[in-house]
């Protein structure tokens, strides 16, 4: 049970009774100890226990995420391959078949530098190195290996960011994080589209806001955007939904912070925050 200290203090006690015989009649001697302590150490135990529990099965989780991402594409190599046999396929045919080989092979490769990336970052085992940058220098670094994918959508990638605008990040990791918001803008939108970058510098932070026009976000898929492995509503066929949790972890662990709403005018809009004395 509990017992309470002048101070209005509880704490747990516990209490034990034996009979005895005192002056030749029979008492009870009841013995009251303190053990908050111990039930300190009993409750942070059973807090580690399910803590242990809930990493335990998101890794179960991650395993057969991981496995399916992989499964998937070389179920499909397996397949062009038998087809590959086929001695009567025509030049065209060929070239066709080993065109989808070389994509699947893509789509895996970039899954486990992705993966490795993550779980590298989580570890510790990257030591980010950062320097004052310009930022303009930066976003046209994330989007350059992007120019094709977004040409071929006949898509418009504008930026607004000041020459001058400077933060200390580490410049390849952080193109790395705005590749992949701005890739995700690209796969989500209409061909012909306008994906928007700006940055704006206040007081206390530099915020840098990412725009498409595309169909925008479900409700219900908001709040799990940045999830490792989440799919919306809305993903395209071979999304593994690691991008934007790989931005995330980047940014994060930079001081920064990323989220993500609806356009009232339609579309998606991806803020980055990142305040004074972080960035």
């Amino acid at each position: 049970f509990r017992g309470m200290t002048k101070k209005g203090d509880t704490f747990h006690v516990e209490a034990s009774a034996a009979s005895i015989t005192y002056r030749g009649e029979s008492a009870y001697l009841i013995y009251l100890r303190d053990i908050t302590e111990r039930k300190r150490a009993e409750e942070s135990l059973i807090k580690s226990q399910k803590e242990l529990e809930r990493l335990n099965k998101a890794k179960t989780r991650a395993v057969d995420h991981i496995s399916h991402e992989l499964k998937t594409p070389l179920t499909s190599l397996n397949i062009l391959n038998a087809s590959l046999c086929n001695e009567e396929l025509t030049d065209e045919e060929r070239y066709e078949l080993i065109r989808e080989q070389t994509m699947l092979l893509s789509r895996m490769e970039w899954l486990i530098a992705t993966l490795l990336k993550i779980s590298k970052l989580d570890a510790g085992t990257i030591t980010l190195k950062p320097q004052e940058i310009c930022l303009k220098d930066v976003v046209e670094k994330a989007i350059r290996p992007l120019e094709i994918a977004a040409e071929l959508k006949m898509q418009t990638i504008t930026q607004v960011i000041p020459a001058e605008l400077k933060l200390t990040l580490d410049t390849d990791w952080t193109a790395e994080a705005l590749g992949n918001v701005i890739k995700n803008c690209i796969e989500h939108s209409p061909e012909g589209s306008t994906i928007e970058i700006k940055a704006i510098e206040r007081p206390l932070l530099t915020q840098i806001i990412i725009e498409d026009s595309g169909t925008g976000f479900q409700e219900k898929d908001i709040p799990h955007l940045f999830d490792r492995f989440y799919q919306g509503s809305g993903s395209t066929i071979g999304n593994a939904g690691l991008g934007l949790a790989l931005a995330k972890t980047i940014i994060v662990n930079q001081g920064g912070v990323i989220q993500a709403k609806n356009r009232e005018s339609g579309g998606a809009e991806f803020e980055i925050c990142f305040y004074r004395g972080t960035a």
